[in-house]
């Protein structure tokens, strides 16, 4: 009870932009049920934030074991797969880029939940590994299912685009 509690807590948090009190809460509901992968999934989530702000608490290697173990504890969260994947691709730390093991996780993701999200994870981790016809396919995939944020998969068709016309 306290878990769920401390998951809800930090996911509100997450939302409102609070992300030192919402990593506080998350790792807590991690401790106090450690079986509950949303837990896992809202913590990397807030480790990235936190990354971004320059905060230790959020290294890349934090999240990947939080994505890891969120997705061990439920292999069909295609969100954190396709996250788990979308870090594989593009981290600048080398020790995790991992683009041969991204793509499987990807392709996974896109199944199970085949969202422009998911999809455009899909076509960057084909991008990064030189794929550009299957990432044009998926980013196309991607804009056919009609996302709200249409201008960022426009921008990243046309990434693609140029990339197969360079080579």
């Amino acid at each position: 009870k306290a878990a769920k509690a401390l998951l809800i807590r930090g996911q509100a948090l997450y939302f409102q932009a609070q992300v030192p009190a919402a990593f506080e809460s998350l790792k807590a509901a991690t401790e106090a049920d450690p079986a509950e992968a949303r837990a896992f999934y809202y913590l990397a989530r807030v480790m990235e934030r936190l990354h971004m702000a320059g905060d230790p608490r959020g290294s890349p290697s934090a999240q990947e074991a939080a994505y890891l173990k969120a997705v061990c504890l439920r292999p069909d969260y295609a969100e954190a797969l396709g996250l788990l994947a979308w870090l594989y691709a593009t981290t600048d730390d080398p020790k995790l880029k991992k683009i041969k093991q991204a793509i499987p996780i990807a392709v996974r993701a896109a199944e199970l939940d085949p969202t422009p999200e998911v999809l455009d994870t899909l076509a960057e981790c084909y991008f990064q590994d030189g794929q550009l016809q299957e990432a044009l396919a998926a980013e196309q995939r991607a804009l056919a299912a009609n996302p709200p944020e249409r201008k960022y998969f426009e921008e990243q068709l046309r990434k693609f685009q140029a990339a197969v016309k360079k080579k």
